[in-house]
C-alpha cells in the first residue's frame, strides 16, 4: 500500500499539498479498494489528480471535502462509461443472436410433433424448433436486461443534468475578492462576510468598484499604450513623434496645479450640494461642470464610475466636461482570459464544481448545443394567493406536462403575495398556505414536479429582514414544509440569485430598478440612436439582428438606457447606498463580472421586453419577463441558442 508520503509525492507534482484529514481520506479510501499491487494504487491516485486539474482550483491546498468530492465525480464518470461499454456489447451480442436464427435445425422427437409439424407447414405456418423456447427466454432476458440499461442511463443523464445547473447563492456561494494593485491580481478573503460591518468595509464598497473598472478599461483598445506600433519618425529625421490615436487616463491628483488642456479622466460621481458634482478617485478629488458635457447612452447617477473628458478652467480651477460616458464593457472571454479564470460568481462552490477557463468555453458550447430541447421557464410577480394567477400557471403546467422533456428550470421571482409585507401586512400563516396551494397544483403534474428543478427568489414586498440588498432567500418557517416535500428539486434562493449552465451565465434579480435609476440621474438620459430614416440616409452597413436591436432600443429607450448602465458599470445597483440599501460586505454578490449572457430584471416599471446584445459584442442579453399577475406575462429562454421568447397565457386560454 502507498505511504502518506509517497501519495503526497505525487500531489506534490501537481504542485499541490493535502491536508491530514483529506490524506486520512485518501488512505483508507485506497486500503479499502484492495489493489493487487502498487502500481494501481498510483494509477487510482493520477485519476483524482486529473479531476482536481479539470476543478482549476484557487488554492494549492487540498481540503477533505475537495478530495470527496474528486472521488465522487471520478467514480461516477467510470460508472456512466461502465454503462455505455455494457450497453454496446449487448447490442453487439443482440445483432449476432439475431443473424444466427436466421438458419435453425428443426428436430422432431416423436409421432405426436411430427403430426402437428405436418399440419403446421399445411396450415403455412412454421413449425417450432427445438431451441426456439430457449431463445425466447433469452430475448425476455435481453429486453429486461436493455429496459435495466436504459433506466441507468436515463439516470445518468438526469444527474448529469442537474450538475450542469448549478445555483449560486449570495449568502452560501458568493466569495469576496480584493484588487491587489501591487500584483494587479483579485485575491481571495477568505474572512467571513458580516451584516454589521465596520465602516471601513463602506469604503472598500467604491474601492473595489472603482479598481474593478480600472483594470478592465485598461485592457480597452482605446486606452492600451503601444510600445512600438504608432511611434514614426518626423520628416526632418530628428527624433519621434506619437501619432497614437489612444487615450491616457489622468489620476485627479495630477490635476491640481498647472493643468491645462484636454485631459481624460475616470473617477467616481458625487454631489456634495445640489448641483454641485464632484469626481473622486484614490488619489482625489476634483470638482466638474456637466453643464456643456455629451454624454453616451446610459443613465448617469451618483456613486457611477465614469469617464470624463474636458480641461481644467484657467480662472476656477474646476474641471469642464466636454465629453462623458460609462467605461466600456468587454467580451466574457477576455475577462476569463485576463483574471485567470477567477471564481467571482462562486459556481466552483468550493470545489464541488469546475470553474469557468476560457480555454473550455468552445468545448461547453459543443455539449450545449446537444441540448437544444431544453427550455428555462421564468416567471414574475407570481401571487400565490391570487386564484388568477394559479390558473394561469395550470395552463402552462399543462401544457409542458405534455411534452416528452419538460423544462429543466422553472425560475420564480417574488412578490408571491398580492399585498406586500409591511407595518400593515404580517399574516404568516397565509403566506405559508399560498406555498401549500402550489403545491397541491403540482401533485397533479408528477412529472413536471420530479423531473423539473425549480427556484424561488424573494422580490421586495416578500418578508424579509430589511430591504437592503442582497435578500436573503425565504426560510422554511415562511414558505411552510408541503411545497419542499412536493418538489424533488427546489431552492429557495437568494435576491439576486446567479445559476450557471455549462458556460452561461445567468442572473435574476426582481426590484423595480427602472424607476430608481431614472429618479437618481444627475440628468436625463440621451439618446444617440437616432431614426431609422437617420440610419437609411447615412446608408448604414448593418446586418439584421444589428437593425432589430437598434429598433427595440428606440421602441423601449428607458430600458435600454437601463441595460447599457448595468453592463458597463458591472454591477447591478450602480445607485447612492441612501437610495438602493446594500450589506457593505456583500457587495460583490451584485457585480456582474463576468458579462452575464442574460439578466432577467424582474421590474414591475417596465411591460414585457428585452434587450439583445446590450452593447454590442459583449454578448449579454437583457430581458424583463413582465408581470405575471397582469397579464400572465413570462419569459422563455432556450439555452442552447441563446433565444429569449416573450409569452404571455391569455385569458382564452384559461377558459
Amino acid at each position: 500500500m502507498l505511504r502518506p508520503n509517497e501519495i503526497n509525492a505525487l500531489f506534490q507534482t501537481q504542485s499541490l499539498t493535502l491536508q491530514a484529514k483529506a490524506m486520512k481520506v485518501l488512505s483508507a479510501l485506497i486500503q479499502k479498494k484492495e489493489f493487487d499491487s502498487s502500481a494501481e494504487e498510483e494509477k487510482y491516485v493520477e485519476e483524482i489528480l486529473v479531476v482536481l486539474d479539470k476543478k482549476c482550483l484557487q488554492s494549492s491546498v487540498v481540503s477533505e471535502e475537495i478530495v470527496r468530492d474528486a472521488i465522487g465525480e471520478m467514480e461516477r464518470q467510470k460508472e456512466i462509461e461502465n454503462v455505455m461499454v455494457d450497453s454496446n456489447k449487448k447490442s453487439k451480442k443482440k445483432k449476432k443472436v439475431k443473424s444466427s436464427s436466421e438458419n435453425k435445425v428443426y428436430e422432431i422427437d416423436d409421432e405426436d410433433d411430427e403430426d402437428g409439424a405436418k399440419k403446421a407447414k399445411e396450415e403455412g405456418e412454421e413449425p417450432m424448433a427445438v431451441d426456439d423456447e430457449e431463445d425466447v427466454e433469452e430475448e425476455e432476458e435481453e429486453e429486461e436486461s436493455d429496459d435495466e440499461d436504459r433506466a441507468n442511463q436515463e439516470r445518468l443523464r438526469n444527474e448529469l443534468a442537474d450538475e450542469a445547473i448549478v445555483v449560486c447563492d449570495a449568502f452560501a456561494h458568493a466569495p469576496r475578492y480584493q484588487y491587489d494593485e501591487t500584483r494587479n491580481v483579485f485575491a481571495k478573503i477568505n474572512e467571513p462576510a458580516t451584516m454589521d460591518a465596520e465602516a471601513d468595509s463602506k469604503i472598500n464598497v467604491y474601492r473595489e468598484r472603482f479598481h474593478l473598472l480600472r483594470q478592465r478599461m485598461s485592457r480597452h483598445a482605446s486606452f492600451m499604450k503601444p510600445a512600438f506600433g504608432n511611434l514614426k519618425k518626423s520628416k526632418s529625421g530628428g527624433g519621434d513623434a506619437s501619432t497614437s490615436n489612444t487615450n491616457e487616463l489622468t489620476p485627479l491628483r495630477s490635476l491640481v496645479g498647472q493643468c491645462y488642456g484636454p485631459r481624460v479622466v475616470m473617477g467616481c460621481l458625487s454631489q456634495v450640494e445640489d448641483g454641485i458634482f464632484h469626481l473622486e478617485d484614490p488619489t482625489g478629488s476634483m470638482r466638474i461642470d456637466l453643464s456643456a458635457a455629451a454624454s453616451s447612452s446610459g443613465m448617469f447617477c451618483e456613486n457611477c464610475v465614469v469617464i470624463a473628458k474636458g480641461e481644467v478652467r484657467k480662472e476656477d480651477g474646476i474641471f469642464e466636461v466636454s465629453e462623458l460616458s460609462h467605461p466600456p464593457a468587454e467580451t466574457r472571454r477576455k475577462t476569463l482570459e485576463a483574471t485567470n479564470a477567477t471564481d467571482f460568481m462562486g459556481a466552483a462552490q468550493g470545489g464541488k464544481h469546475v470553474a469557468l477557463r476560457s480555454r473550455d468555453l468552445d468545448e461547453l458550447k459543443k455539449t450545449e448545443m446537444k441540448a437544444r430541447d431544453e427550455r428555462f421557464v421564468v416567471i414574475s410577480d407570481c401571487y400565490l394567493d391570487d386564484s388568477k394567477c394559479l390558473r394561469r400557471l395550470r395552463n402552462i403546467f399543462e401544457v409542458y406536462d405534455q411534452y416528452e422533456k419538460p423544462p429543466g428550470l422553472f425560475v420564480f421571482m417574488g412578490d408571491f403575495t398580492r399585498v406586500p409585507f409591511g407595518p400593515t401586512k404580517y399574516d404568516f400563516a397565509s403566506y405559508t398556505k399560498s406555498f401549500d396551494q402550489l403545491a397541491d397544483l403540482l401533485e397533479e403534474y408528477p412529472s413536471i414536479r420530479e423531473e423539473c428543478r425549480f427556484v424561488f427568489i424573494p422580490g421586495p414586498g416578500d418578508p424579509g429582514n430589511t430591504s437592503a440588498y442582497p435578500r436573503p432567500g425565504l426560510p422554511a418557517a415562511l414558505r411552510g414544509h408541503k411545497i419542499t416535500a412536493c418538489l424533488n428539486k427546489v431552492q429557495f434562493a437568494s435576491n439576486p440569485c446567479k445559476i450557471r449552465w455549462h458556460s452561461q451565465d445567468l442572473v435574476f434579480f426582481r426590484d423595480d430598478l427602472q424607476a430608481r435609476a431614472r429618479r437618481a440621474c444627475l440628468r436625463p438620459p440621451e439618446d444617440d440612436l437616432g431614426t431609422e430614416e437617420d440610419d437609411e440616409r447615412l446608408q448604414l452597413d448593418m446586418s439584421p439582428k444589428e437593425i432589430e436591436r437598434r429598433r427595440a432600443m428606440r421602441e423601449k429607450p428607458l430600458f435600454h438606457h437601463l441595460a447599457m448602465t448595468l453592463v458597463q458599470q458591472s454591477h447591478l445597483s450602480p445607485l447612492p447606498l441612501s437610495q438602493m440599501p446594500i450589506y457593505w460586505e456583500r457587495d460583490q454578490a451584485m457585480w456582474l463580472y463576468p458579462a452575464p449572457n442574460v439578466i432577467f430584471l424582474g421590474d414591475r416599471s417596465e411591460t414585457q421586453c428585452k434587450m439583445t446584445d446590450v452593447c454590442g459584442g459583449v454578448g449579454t442579453t437583457m430581458v424583463n419577463p413582465g408581470c405575471f399577475a397582469d397579464d400572465g406575462s413570462f419569459a422563455i429562454y432556450n439555452p442552447s441558442e441563446g433565444v429569449v421568447d416573450l409569452s404571455v397565457v391569455s385569458a382564452a386560454e384559461m377558459m
